[in-house]
């Protein structure tokens, strides 16, 4: 997945409260990973600033710097971009900031044939969830989860011995552990929604939390709409470390702590 800024970042910011806010528009496009040990085109350079040769894409063997390091895709670098041609859709992700609060109103109707005339939050969203059971609750976070049902299924026993006389222990009923699977936005018993979602961020001099409600639009790819739940809401919280600079300009160092949620569709 690539990230793209779209037009002007605009914004506010008050140091001496430890305030602020932020507009950007972003523009992600998904796409087919080149291996699963690999979904990226990689730089060689070791950390951030260093030089090395594009591994995998279509720069493969040609210079680059390294531009940022992941545990999960290694270093990656705008030197290194992924293969036009595995381009499987994009979506716009309007972040709207801030230390305050947002809310994500019920301002649209569901679509999906499912939950047809039901408040949704996002224009062309089909449903409100994807939980097995259609409720969600949230807790004081406002992040929402369900547990899915333990299923019962059948595991073969081991059976070593060849002689004839000796029994086979028949199948063991096996018990899947629970999962948790996330969702967005509370509901009452009967999986309609009833409350906006909102989040509120923290104001700090020293680390900020800045948080942020959205809708993200569909794909023109039905198997990332399906995967992703999209149309539909997302939000994010996004702890942020102010740093003035050796030239008096305020920069802003993301700190780990990121926290990105979006109405998914559960896998089993």
């Amino acid at each position: 997945m690539t990230n793209q800024v779209d037009g002007a970042v605009t914004g506010t910011l008050q140091p001496e409260l430890g305030t602020g806010t932020s507009n950007i528009g972003i523009i992600f496009t998904s796409f087919v990973g080149l291996a699963e040990d690999q979904p990226c085109p990689a730089c060689t350079g070791a950390t951030v600033g260093a030089t090395g040769t594009c591994q995998g894409g279509p720069q493969d063997g040609q210079a680059c710097t390294t531009d940022g390091t992941t545990p999960s895709l290694g270093n990656t670098s705008f030197d290194c971009p992924p293969n036009a041609s595995a381009d499987i859709g994009a979506s716009t992700l309007p972040l709207n900031l801030t230390t305050g609060s947002r809310t994500l109103p019920l301002s649209a109707t569901c679509i999906g044939s499912s939950a047809n005339g039901k408040p949704c939050y996002c224009a062309d969203q089909l449903q409100p969830n994807q939980c097995h059971d259609g409720v969600c609750t949230v807790d004081a976070d406002g992040e929402g989860a369900y547990l899915r049902d333990r299923s019962t299924h059948s595991a073969p026993s081991k059976a070593s011995a060849p002689a004839p006389p000796m029994p086979i222990a028949p199948p063991r009923a096996t018990v899947a552990p629970p999962k948790v699977r996330g969702c967005l936005g509370v509901t009452d018993a009967t999986g309609t929604l009833t409350d906006p979602i909102v989040r509120t961020g923290t104001p700090s001099q020293a680390t900020p939390l800045q948080v942020a409600t959205f809708c993200i639009n569909a794909t023109r790819n039905s198997a990332v709409n399906a995967a992703a739940g999209l149309a539909g809401p997302g939000t994010l919280r996004l702890r942020r470390r102010p740093r003035a600079s050796n030239r008096a300009v305020l920069r802003v160092v993301d700190e780990p702590y990121r926290r990105l949620s979006v109405a998914r569709r559960p896998r089993a």
